[in-house]
């Protein structure tokens, strides 16, 4: 009971010393004297701010993919242009039909059938290798049957919600905006909280943006083939109206920056590059059609059309219109940031106060000051001495909580304290079970030394036991909740883990310089005696 391994009391004197260490950023006073800038942040009850819930249309997304898978097979059935060792025969269809997630069609010819079924399970196969089976494929007769499989769809839906997730966060660290807290609810829902927000029209405004860009070419007026034009209205006079061409020469997906300059004019303009691929398809785009004019559409609205007055090289262009600064700056952060896979509807929408949220850290605090306290009295009051290295650890548990939670800079929430508080009862537990266990051994007569030794040695087993059980709970919590309750799940995991060190080291440590020091011949147990 006496001896520590010297690395043991190390151990526990660094953990100690670093604590106050880790504790000090929260504190905006003491920022400026410690290296160390991770410190804790206030969720959105305890600060304030803006609480918003995203609908995701992943439905039209798939449905978007095949239209997509559509014109691919078009091409490979008619490819526009043969080359040496492709095929070479041109393969008559009609009769397109775009599903929900399913597209039908019918060759002409049937001895043409086993030539299209060999190139469309090429082409699916390309789209995605880990996939073995991502489109079932049949025929009946002559009219084909092309569906897209569940774990497929899964496997879109995930991923678009996963990358509409990244565009957000990234939107909102380009704002300056700190601390959101995005997350996934359900298949196809996104919660986004901002703590510290209160202009809640401009985040939605901006975060919700799909920024899908597209380049095409003008149809001219002469043009009677009308089979492959859409007709898009003008962002500066919706009365105003553009016929493009259907298929867009480069997509938004090429752009590799965007950012705020001047027209010729000194007007506010976005320049962009395209990657390199993009940037050589724009080349021979304006180095053909010169003269013709050239719409960039934006969220399927023609923002400009300017003509093309020479070859331009190199992939970089600038979008000109009747822009304002903040207009300028915002869509070159849009097409920065990325854009959305997916149109996002708003739900749901909470705004907390400032006001509330203080009040929220105020109950908060009093509620883990008064439960300490409490706890601290009656666990002097009741084991004396003992009790008072309980405390004793217990302070240091408390200060290594937020400590850990500073370390992983997370986010406190009201829910967070309550599993802060908890944690501190499972702590005070692990240290009422150590002291019954000394008290046992002292009524059968042992010395002091033997009884505080056999009480550690036999209480570990019961308090393993039942922080290992509160661990289980609270993982089970954190993977199968969200929000609030991972925000409980994670503050009691760190509690429960670090009452293991405070209760059996620190509160022993403490022990094993008083009987060095003092060598009592008999341990005062409060007013229950020995």
């Amino acid at each position: 009971m006496l001896f520590f391994p010297k690395w043991q009391v190390w151990l526990i004197v660094v953990v100690c010393l670093l604590t106050p260490l880790l504790i000090l950023p929260n504190f905006q006073k003491f920022q400026s004297y410690v290296p160390i800038s991770n410190k804790i942040n206030l969720g959105l009850d305890l600060r304030g701010g803006v609480h918003l819930a995203y609908q995701a249309k992943t439905d039209d997304f798939i449905k978007n993919r095949m239209v997509i898978l559509k014109n691919d097979v078009r091409k490979i059935l008619r490819p526009s242009s043969l080359s040496d060792g492709q095929n070479t025969k041109l393969i008559g269809y009609r009769n397109f039909v775009v599903g929900k997630d399913s597209l039908t069609f019918s060759v002409v010819q049937e001895n043409d059938i086993n030539e299209t079924m060999a190139r469309i399970q090429q082409l699916v196969s390309g789209y995605d290798s880990s996939f073995n089976k991502n489109y079932d494929i049949s025929y009946e007769g002559n009219v084909f049957s092309i569906k897209m499989t569940k774990s497929y769809q899964d496997f879109l839906n995930d991923s678009v919600m996963n990358q509409a997730i990244e565009v957000m966060r990234r939107r909102i660290d380009a704002f300056g905006t700190r601390e959101p807290n995005i997350l996934r609810q359900g298949q196809d829902k996104i919660i986004l909280q901002v703590p510290g927000e209160s202009n809640v029209d401009k985040l939605k405004s901006e975060v919700g943006k799909t920024a899908q860009m597209t380049f095409h070419m003008v149809v001219d007026d002469n043009n009677n083939n009308l089979s492959n034009v859409i007709q898009l209205p003008s962002s500066d006079s919706p009365t105003q109206t553009y016929s493009l061409e259907a298929e867009p020469l480069i997509t938004g997906d090429s752009l590799v920056n965007a950012s705020l300059a001047r027209d010729e004019n000194g007007q506010p303009a976005v320049s962009f590059t395209f990657d390199a691929q993009a940037s050589h398809v724009f080349g021979k785009v304006t180095s053909e059609n010169i003269g013709r004019l050239f719409a960039i559409v934006l969220d399927k609205k023609v923002i400009s059309a300017p003509r093309i007055q020479s070859t331009i090289i190199g992939g970089k262009g600038i979008i000109t219109g009747n822009f304002t600064q903040e207009e300028a700056n915002s869509l070159s952060l849009l097409l920065r940031s990325g854009a959305l896979p997916v149109d996002l509807k708003v739900v749901e929408e909470r705004t907390i106060g400032p006001e509330l949220g203080e009040e929220s850290v105020r109950a908060g605090t009093k509620s883990l000051v008064y439960g300490f306290l409490a706890v601290s009295v009656f666990m002097i009051f009741y084991y004396g001495i003992s009790g008072v290295f309980s405390v004793c650890a217990l302070i240091v548990n408390i200060a290594m909580v937020f400590a850990s939670l500073s370390l992983m800079q997370a986010t406190l929430t009201l829910p967070g304290i309550a599993g802060i508080v908890l944690g501190m009862g499972i702590a005070v537990d692990a240290n009422v079970l150590i002291n019954e266990r000394i008290r046992e051994e002292l009524r059968r007569g042992h010395s002091v030394i033997k009884s505080v030794a056999i009480g550690y040695d036999k209480a570990w087993a019961t308090i393993l036991d039942s922080h290992v059980t509160g661990i289980l709970s609270a993982l089970v919590m954190f993977f199968l909740g969200s929000g609030p309750i991972r925000g409980f799940a994670v503050t009691l995991a760190v509690g429960i883990i670090l009452s293991l060190f405070t209760a059996v080291w620190v509160s022993r440590l403490l022990f094993s310089v008083y009987l060095q020091k003092r060598n009592p011949q008999k341990l005062i147990f409060g007013l229950s005696g020995a």
